[in-house]
């Protein structure tokens, strides 16, 4: 087999990867919208906020004003869980200017409990409205979305309700990670929906007496992916659940960089791979195997000198196209989901670092978990 027929091989299986990976996409394009459903439908005053934070006193302040602004919020609890930079106190100056919001301390994180779940089973204990939503402190709601989701619920009956979101971010590492974060996060999230149930921290809403009645955070307080954990126990529990595209609606500013990206797929990691470790082994090794294929495709195809070495490029700009094609493929799905994320589109040119990144992260859940080593998520270490 000539060297020729070995690199039209790979370029043409990392193409037909991208192109499967784009139909993904596209499936997921069509989960519905909340101004489609809803409609104008109304809600009362109905829905508790529950927020957890920890260290996040430069976007606290304006997302609890969001939230203060949101029709039909009857109540908003802020939960700060041992912050070190100041978080209660910016929130506690809210406080005196409006009594819908209460501010609390975080107890002790009792033995086998995360973090953030803790701080959630506390901030919605004695809660009697109809609907909780359980937020984070770095996202934006667009006005409207509380009262409409609440809307949605009545008419639909559900008992659990979330969606995906739009990633901010100015960053140009930023800019590089987010386009393969809302790609990966849009398919995999999707398919969980169809199956056990999905949900996100930035929004998930449910029907308070079906929380209580499934135990709340008490039956997923070991789980460092609460978001999905909490729509999987009440699916589990016969309760009925929604996922729906609020990329128009809620924003999250989360994605600190490579770092950022690199903890969240070691928590995705968690989340959906599990005790499989050698299908997540697998998945890094292809997620450094493509960039690096990709690359070394490039450098064929735009330096002749390289070419000419090699002795590879006899077949003209057909073989030179079907080389490009794995990169050309592989932008358009990260371009085509361009409503999940606002960065700079120069970001998705540049993804196969990104991959390389996940990959590293995700390589690096696995070795943790063969090892028995703790993960380290929102300043914590918890068992992989």
């Amino acid at each position: 087999m000539s060297a020729n027929a070995y690199i039209m091989v790979i370029a043409l299986a990392i193409t037909a990867g991208h192109i499967l990976f784009l139909l993904c996409l596209f499936r997921a394009y069509c989960l519905p919208k909340l101004d489609f459903i809803a409609g104008n439908e109304v809600s009362a005053n109905t829905v508790a906020v529950v927020i957890a934070a920890r260290n996040e006193a430069e976007n606290i302040e304006t997302t609890l004003r969001c939230i203060l602004e949101q029709d039909g919020v009857a109540s908003v609890t802020l939960i700060d869980d041992h912050s070190s930079d100041g978080t209660y106190e910016k929130a506690y100056d809210i406080v005196r200017s409006n009594t819908r919001l209460r501010v609390l301390h975080a107890p002790q994180l009792p033995e086998g409990w995360v973090g953030k779940t803790s701080a959630m089973e506390y901030g919605s204990k004695g809660l009697g409205d109809r609907y909780i939503l359980f937020t984070d402190a770095d996202v934006l709601i667009s006005p409207g979305t509380v009262r409409q989701a609440a809307a949605f619920m009545d008419r639909h009956e559900l008992d659990h309700l979330s969606g995906c979101f739009k990633i901010l971010g100015d960053s140009l590492a930023q800019s590089i990670c987010a386009p393969l974060m809302a790609a990966g996060c849009l398919v995999s999230l999707f398919v969980s929906c169809k199956t056990k149930g999905a949900g996100t921290g930035a929004f998930t809403m449910v029907r308070t007496t079906a929380y209580c009645r499934n135990g709340g955070h008490t039956k997923i307080k070991g789980s460092i992916v609460d978001d999905i954990a909490l729509a999987q126990m009440m699916v589990s529990h016969g309760g009925k659940s929604g996922f729906l595209d609020l990329s128009d609606r809620v924003s999250v500013c989360f994605l600190q960089g490579f770092c950022g990206l690199m903890d969240i797929a070691r928590r995705g990691t968690v989340a959906f791979l599990g005790k499989r470790r050698l299908l997540a082994l697998l998945i890094s090794l292809f997620l450094i195997f493509v960039p690096v294929s990709i690359s070394f495709l490039l450098v064929l195809c735009w330096f002749p000198l390289c070419v000419s070495v090699c002795s590879v490029l006899h077949n003209g700009w057909m073989l030179a196209a079907v080389m490009v094609s794995p990169y050309v493929s592989g932008f358009a799905c990260f371009i085509s989901c361009r409503r999940y994320y606002s960065t700079r589109i120069i970001g998705a040119a540049l993804y196969p670092v990104a991959e390389v990144v996940m990959a590293w992260g995700i390589a690096m859940a696995t070795v943790s978990s063969v090892l028995g080593r703790p993960i380290r998520w929102r300043g914590r270490e918890y068992s992989a």
